[in-house]
């Protein structure tokens, strides 16, 4: 199984709940994952606003992404 990594994007109010699946980035957004460019952005230094956070900190943000 591969590892899941969470991060978050702080530019949207509320803040949007990103994951990596593998090689797969994903953000919940209308109740849904959905491929995004967000987090290999990040990576490369083209992202401030998003940030790596734990499962713990991601369940507080988006409770529903877990159900």
């Amino acid at each position: 199984m591969a590892d899941t990594r969470y991060y978050v994007d702080r530019m949207p109010n509320p803040p949007l709940l990103l994951r990596r699946v593998g090689y797969r980035d994903e953000s919940f957004l209308r109740g849904e994952w959905q491929l995004t460019p967000l987090i290999i952005d990040y990576m490369f230094g083209h992202n401030d606003f998003v940030d790596e956070i734990s499962e713990a900190q991601a369940r507080k943000i988006a409770p529903a992404a877990f159900s």
